[in-house]
């Protein structure tokens, strides 16, 4: 169990067609995530902008393979909770979203800062707002206030049809569960 990972997460919800919340993930368990695509950032933050581009249905094939592909094999992306459904809301759903990243560590604890996972913050809302979402974008200095934005947006998302969290930031995976750690991470161990 090491601390240096990241965790790169969606989460969905809403719409009819999605039922239940479904959780999509990318990184590669018990390792150091790849972070040097040729687009600059994540190659999971890259193949969620490039589902988002898209309008066909294959959202988590879509999400899998291109992942696959920028990291060269190295990083695995399970998007199988999507199924068939996109990224992308339909012209008749309202869609709100959360783009909320922890990406200043202040090397506390040998945790390196994260100016990729703010770069990648930064297209990931870009992205989705050209897809049609509402979107607000947090990055949280604490857990505080990293449950602050998520209990905000639960709250501002409630009357859309489909809402969606993007998440990232330093994580560990203890027994095959993620957990995002925040900066603060240090004094909360003591």
């Amino acid at each position: 169990m090491g601390f240096r990972r990241l965790i790169f997460a969606l989460a969905l919800a809403g719409s009819p067609a999605l039922g239940e919340p479904v959780t999509v993930y990318g990184t590669r368990q018990g390792e150091v995530a790849y972070d040097a695509d040729p687009f600059g950032g994540n190659p999971f933050a890259s193949a969620v902008v490039a589902a988002l581009a898209d309008s066909g249905d294959d959202g988590a094939y879509a999400i899998e393979v291109t992942t696959g592909e920028l990291s060269g094999g190295y990083q695995i992306a399970d998007a199988s909770a999507l199924g068939a459904l996109t990224l992308r809301p339909a012209e008749t759903e309202s869609a709100a979203a959360l783009v909320v990243v922890f990406a200043d560590y202040g090397d506390i604890a040998g945790l390196p800062s994260l100016p990729g996972a703010a770069f990648d913050a930064m297209r990931v809302s870009d992205a989705l707002t050209k897809a049609g979402y509402s979107v607000t974008l947090a990055m949280p200095r604490t857990a505080a206030d990293y449950r602050t934005a998520v209990q905000e947006f639960s709250a501002d998302s409630a009357s859309y049809d489909r809402a969606l969290v993007y998440t990232t930031g330093h994580g560990i995976s203890p027994d095959g569960y993620g957990f995002l750690l925040p900066p603060e991470i240090d004094t909360l161990r003591s």
